[in-house]
Formats: structure tokens, C-alpha cells, sequence
């Protein structure tokens, strides 16, 4: 297709869908944040993911125009749910298509849903194959739509393991929760005693959790910085009490950590 949808002319290449250099996942329930990934916040993310992977297909107002090639809105709103996301043909309140929306977080409402996907941001990640993901200094990844997102992204994303002509990434296998394995998200490697389902992948919770990654079972690792909270301006008292000084009490835990954790 040219840049107005037409077809090519014979011998000239279609113009190619500019690819983010971000990994993203969709997901319609919930929020990009529950399901421990980050908010498309920014305009031209945003049209990036949904061009890559919603819109490079789909001819919403059978313009003959594929969406993807279109200028379409994409207005910042509130009271809907948090982040980046396409409005679904069909959902009440809308007849306008393509048509896409930003909610900030400020005044986000609600959860994500089959009309509203909401396109998150996923975590940067290793793979590792021995030891665990805490043990390198980085973190596990224990949400589902998280784990399934960073698997899809590098590793099931050209794998056909079942051989049934469907790319892994594209079908909606397994990911249980279960105990005595390796902690974290990971998948299963054909050929790994126990298993005769493929793909199949697990999450295994931290407290439960019993041996370390390994070939047969590679661990996604989050190894995304973990950013500290700012410090406040507090003072030590050893007798009275903060408020017979004039100052306030720390009573949020989060805040209490970041002074203690100080060192002053």
C-alpha cells in the first residue's frame, strides 16, 4: 500500500510500519500497572504501539485506507482507563474510526476491557539459566499478562512448539501458578522430564519456590532499576515527642524506610 492505502505499483516496496523500540502487551483487564507493567503515557508511543499492533491490519471506516496510514486523534481524556489505548468498533459513546485515546493517571477511572485495550509498556528483561533473578540483582517477574508479554516478546515469538502452523506468541497457552520450582515467570523447554504440553509456561511465588533457573526452565528476570523515593527533610529526636519539637510524624511506611534506610 502506498501512504493513501492505494495498492504498489509493481517493483516499489509498501511503505513499512515504523516498529517502537519498545516491547508492549494488550491487555483488557485490569491496568497496565496491576498487571506489573508501566503506562504508554506519550502521543507518539502510543501511535507507535497501536500502529505496530492493532491498526497495520485493520480498515476501521472502510476508507480503503489501512488505519495504520492515517492520522488519526488520539486526544488526551479523562474518567476512562488509565494509559494508551484504541477505542473497539462498536463500544457505546463512539462512531468515529480510528479513534484512540491517553488517559492521564491523575484522573484515570476504571480498568481496561475488550473495548477499551490498554497497550502497556513491558519491563526491560534478562534470561537467565542458572542461579535466580534476585540472586543476579534483579527482580522476578510474578504478574501473568507481565510474564506472558516478555515471552511472547523473545522467545515465543518465532517458536511453533506444539507444530499446529500457529506462532506460540499467538495462541493463549498456560501459564499456572505452581510451587517447588524455580521463583519467578519461566517457560518450559521441550524435551523437560514431566512435561508433554508445549508451550507451557509457570510463575512460581517467591515464598514457595525451591531450586534455581536452568535450561530446561530459563527465567525471565525485570532488570529495570528499581527507582528509590526521594528523601524527605527529617530530623532525630531522642526525647519529647516530634510534635512537642513543632515537626510532624512519619507515618506512611513507605516514607519511614526511605529516613531510616538514610543513614544520617
Amino acid at each position: 500500500l502506498t501512504d493513501s492505502g492505494e495498492p504498489e505499483s509493481a517493483g516499489v516496496a509498501a511503505p513499512a510500519i515504523p516498529e517502537p523500540d519498545f516491547a508492549y502487551h494488550i491487555v483488557t483487564d485490569g491496568t497496565c500497572v496491576s498487571h506489573g507493567m508501566t503506562d504508554i503515557l506519550d502521543v507518539d508511543e502510543c501511535r507507535l504501539a497501536m500502529n505496530h499492533g492493532y491498526y497495520n491490519t485493520r480498515d476501521q471506516d472502510d476508507d480503503g485506507v489501512i488505519d495504520a496510514f492515517q492520522d488519526y486523534p488520539i486526544p488526551v481524556v479523562d474518567n476512562l482507563p488509565p494509559g494508551c489505548w484504541p477505542v473497539e468498533v462498536g463500544t457505546p459513546g463512539f462512531d468515529t474510526y480510528p479513534f484512540a485515546c491517553i488517559t492521564p493517571l491523575e484522573t484515570a477511572v476504571g480498568n481496561c476491557s475488550t473495548n477499551f485495550p490498554c497497550f502497556c509498556k513491558l519491563p526491560e528483561y534478562e534470561i537467565i539459566t542458572e542461579s535466580t533473578c534476585a540472586a543476579m540483582g534483579y527482580r522476578d517477574i510474578l504478574e501473568v499478562e507481565a510474564c506472558r508479554g516478555v515471552m511472547n516478546d523473545g522467545y515465543y515469538g518465532s517458536r511453533d512448539q506444539d507444530g499446529n502452523g500457529v506462532v506460540d506468541s499467538e495462541q493463549d497457552y498456560p501459564i499456572p501458578v505452581v510451587d517447588g520450582l524455580p521463583p519467578g515467570c519461566w517457560p518450559v523447554e521441550p524435551g523437560t522430564p514431566g512435561f508433554d504440553t508445549f508451550p507451557f509456561a509457570c510463575i512460581t511465588p517467591l515464598e514457595t519456590a525451591d531450586g534455581d533457573c536452568s535450561d530446561n526452565f530459563p527465567c525471565f528476570c525485570n532488570v529495570e532499576p528499581i527507582e528509590e523515593p526521594p528523601v524527605p527533610p527529617y530530623a532525630i529526636v531522642r526525647n519529647g515527642t516530634c510534635v512537642s519539637h513543632g515537626m510532624i510524624d512519619i507515618l506512611e511506611v513507605d516514607a519511614c524506610r526511605t529516613v531510616m534506610n538514610d543513614g544520617s
